[in-house]
């Protein structure tokens, strides 16, 4: 899968290890990822959702509660990390969440095509799920 391919370019670019999700909701139908700059992303098509998910990982530029808007909420997950959930977002249903040095940015999109809503709690099982 491009997946590890790309995931394992960034580590070895960059010298850092990378989460990627081991479990997910729905069944992907295809994987494609990228390298710009410092950043990495990772889109997941789901057909069965008419959707995507897009995982980006960049180096920490900026404190997590700075990342917080107005309707955003805060979860612990069960390792202690601390994320934001973001469900007011109107492109799609976004975890962000900092792990040694990088920020990982889980996103569900695109909101207007989606044929089902999603919850903070689904987004955590997936986020949950995320091992190097």
């Amino acid at each position: 899968m491009e997946e590890a391919k790309v995931v394992k370019e960034y580590e070895k670019k960059f010298n850092k290890n990378i989460l990627v999700p081991s479990k997910f909701p729905f069944e992907i139908t295809g994987c494609h990822g990228s390298i710009n700059d410092k950043e990495l992303s990772i889109y997941y098509r789901i057909e069965s959702i008419n959707g995507f998910l897009k995982i980006t990982v960049s180096p920490i530029s900026v404190d997590l509660d700075k990342c917080k808007g107005k309707t955003d909420k805060f979860y612990t997950l069960d390792d202690g990390t601390r994320a934001i959930y973001r469900g007011e977002f109107d492109l799609g249903y976004e975890m962000r969440f900092q792990k040694d040095g990088l920020q990982y940015t889980v996103a569900i999109g695109n909101k207007k095509s989606l044929s089902k809503k999603f919850k903070a709690g689904d987004l955590i099982k997936i986020v949950e799920s995320m091992q190097y």
